[in-house]
């Protein structure tokens, strides 16, 4: 017997997985635009997922242009059969795992077409950490794709807000969450009044419960999905993944898409003084005065003098350019930015399509594998004794010019089991068929081809501005590796389905099929016999009955000839015609050759190891013509993007003054670092949130002249 422990763990797994379906559902929902019922029900296709991923994935890039995703297609779009939703869903996991670099390796296909709720569970919580640190990437720059850093960065914006109001810091999503022991009510108010001062009155008579609900109801009224309702809060610790992802809700609504702009017409930032009635927390919470002296900065130490005059620099100023020391007009390292943002371009391109190629490619190689199994697990001399058996009683069911009943049910049961053994190998020669003359040839005569295309083109382009280095793809990304080893292995593969298959057929028309124009004659004989008999007579029945049995058999005879004489057919038109258009398609590579400009450029930042925003604009603008710095901003922002940031942490207190400097780069620092950051110093809308950005040329150069690793 289960003991009373067992039952209350049991219940307690049930309401946290009862939880969590509710909030993730809900989010799901949210995001694909209806409702949506029960996720282990309506992801076992895989079509919900590639929806809600595509998208989080036009989120993500309509943020961060310069992220490396594309949209994924089901390849069923209305699957029916299991084994169709099961390569829907393993497509999908192959692809979250290679482009999104979701952990999901505990997660199989099998699982998700099972509708297993806790793993369905784990992979949306996945997909949701991977789209709420997306959104918050530009509140932490170089921040990892993790549950750690979106708690880190709500906390960072949570806890200056309600430490204005005298509310003790959070310093976690559950118990500092919980109805019994905190107030959760007043974060949200706090948060309310700090966006929107003085619009949202706070009722200290009311309970909490209550001024939470009122909380969630005017947050609803923003558009704040419903994540979580008010009873996830009077736990004593709260579900943290509930509680995380309705606070993201808040988050997402007012730092990021700022739709409070909308009612306030200005960003109403509240003052310490804030009208929101909150003063009596203070008296109870001791706490709150004391972490408020902990944790507050003091910057007063840092020279604001050097930021104001940074402030007034004018970029778009030819006169303040030319006081640079480095300042030179130089045109043809216009050609330089230009060459290095359209290779950065095309390179996203090739990565794009080589990570796609190699989905597809293992994709096919496995079907084809997964066919050539069928064909060598087929039981040929089986099905060909089951055929003998299946005409012996059709010629003994009609013998003597006359119908017998047993013997013709017992040809009809054989005939049956034949005819679908049959049908599955006509199935795998069908789908082979269509991946020679269809897939096949776009992958090796068009995707191959067009991959080698843009190898060449970044390889000619980056050489002609005199990088000398080769473009070194990924292992995944490599044409001259991967991609022609991916050409081999399809090559190889096909080839042994080919055999296997040649040889199955063979012994299929060697087999009883031969005999069936016999056999039918002997139908043809009795049917004479039966002509005058009326339409609806059990004899006719039977009659036609057999013959859909033959006519069955007949259609397989026909299609397994015409699939013999394709397999021997060594290229077919289409592939021929396909090899042809692509060989129009792909004429040579010709571009201007300028070799000097990459060495001048790094002649010239050799000395400029770290900078900070301004000074980076200005060494740019210092280095090109000033009408191509006026007209081609875009390509200058999108060149800025590709230098490398140096990350810099400010801690000060009471009891230590120190700065720490941090890299993301994964650099060694030293107390060399210090000296770089007063340089850095510069940057002031930096300082008031304890970071300060350095854009790193020396790490800049270094991926260049590695394989143009930008």
């Amino acid at each position: 017997m289960r003991s009373d422990t067992d039952i209350d763990r049991s219940a307690k797994d049930a309401d946290w997985i009862e939880g969590q379906h509710r909030s993730m559902r809900r989010w799901v929902g949210a995001k694909v635009g209806r409702p949506v019922a029960d996720l282990s029900a309506e992801v076992c296709d895989g079509l919900l997922l590639i929806e809600l991923t595509n998208k989080i994935i036009a989120e993500v890039s309509e943020r961060s242009p310069h992220d490396k995703l594309y949209m994924l297609q089901p390849l069923y779009k209305r699957p029916q059969h299991q084994l169709q939703k099961y390569e829907n869903v393993a497509d999908y996991l192959q692809f979250v795992r290679l482009v999104l670099n979701l952990s999901a390796c505990n997660i199989s296909a099998d699982d998700i077409v099972q509708g297993n709720l806790k793993l369905v569970l784990g992979l949306v919580w996945s997909l949701f950490v991977f789209s709420a640190a997306s959104t918050m990437s530009g509140f932490m720059p170089n921040a990892g794709r993790s549950f750690f850093e979106v708690k880190a960065i709500l906390l960072r914006w949570l806890n200056p807000i309600v430490h204005k109001k005298g509310i003790e810091p959070i310093s976690n999503f559950g118990r500092d969450f919980s109805l019994e022991t905190s107030r959760p009510d007043l974060y949200f108010f706090a948060i309310l009044d700090h966006y929107l001062p003085n619009r949202y009155g706070f009722d200290v008579n009311v309970k909490k419960l209550q001024n939470l609900t009122r909380a969630m109801e005017i947050g609803a009224e923003f558009g704040i999905s419903q994540l979580a309702d008010p009873e996830n809060f009077l736990t004593l610790v709260p579900d943290e993944i509930c509680i995380v992802s309705y606070v993201s809700g808040w988050f997402q609504t007012f730092e990021v898409d700022a739709v409070w702009e909308e009612v306030s017409g200005s960003r109403g930032m509240a003052s310490e003084s804030s009208p929101l009635s909150l003063s009596h927390i203070s008296a109870s919470s001791p706490k709150s005065h004391q972490w408020a002296d902990e944790h507050s900065i003091d910057l007063d130490d840092v020279s604001v003098g050097i930021i104001e005059e940074v402030d007034k620099v004018d970029l778009s100023s030819k006169e303040s350019r030319e006081k640079d020391e480095l300042y030179f007009e130089n045109p043809m390292l216009d050609v330089l930015f230009d060459t290095i943002v359209e290779c950065e371009s095309i390179k996203h391109r090739y990565e794009k399509k080589a990570l796609r190629f190699h989905v597809d490619v293992k994709h096919e190689t496995s079907r084809l594998k997964r066919n050539k199994n069928f064909f060598c697990g087929f039981s040929l001399d089986d099905i060909n004794e089951k055929l003998m058996t299946c005409l012996t009683r059709c010629k003994e069911a009609f013998a003597d010019n006359a119908i017998h009943n047993e013997n013709l049910h017992s040809f009809f049961k054989v005939a049956e089991l034949v005819i679908a053994r049959c049908n599955l190998l006509v199935g795998a020669l069908k789908e082979y068929e269509t991946f020679r003359s269809n897939k096949k040839q776009k992958l090796l005569y068009k995707d191959a081809i067009e991959l080698d295309k843009l190898y060449r083109v970044i390889n000619d382009k980056i050489h002609s501005v005199g990088i000398d280095c080769d473009y070194k793809p990924s292992t995944h990304f490599d044409f001259v590796s991967g991609v022609k080893d991916l050409c081999t292995r399809i090559e190889r593969t096909d080839t042994a389905f080919l055999e296997t298959a040649r040889k199955a057929l063979q012994m299929l028309q060697d087999s009883a099929l031969k005999e069936l124009n016999g056999q039918l004659s002997v139908v043809e004989e009795v049917s004479e016999k039966y002509r005058h008999l009326d339409g609806h007579s059990e004899e006719k029945a039977l009659i036609y009955s057999s013959l859909e049995r033959f006519e069955c058999f007949m259609n397989i005879s026909h299609q397994l000839d015409y699939y013999a004489r394709n397999l021997d057919i060594g290229s077919s038109p289409s592939s021929i015609r396909t090899l042809l258009k692509t060989s129009l398609e792909s004429p040579g590579v010709s571009v201007d050759s300028t070799k000097d400009l990459y060495s001048t450029f790094k002649k010239i930042a050799k000395s400029k190891m770290y900078l900070s925003h301004s000074e980076c604009d200005t060494f740019l603008a210092s280095i090109v013509s000033t009408k191509y710095w006026s007209e081609n901003r875009e390509t200058i922002a999108s060149f800025k993007n590709l230098i490398p940031i140096f990350h810099f942490n400010l801690r000060s207190s009471e009891s230590d003054s120190s700065i720490s400097v941090h890299s993301d780069l994964g650099h060694n620092n030293s107390m060399e670092s210090f000296s770089i950051f007063e340089e850095s110093a510069k940057v002031s809308k930096h300082l008031s949130t304890g970071t300060l950005d350095a854009y790193d040329l020396s790490t800049f150069m270094e991926n260049i002249d590695n394989g143009f690793a930008i």
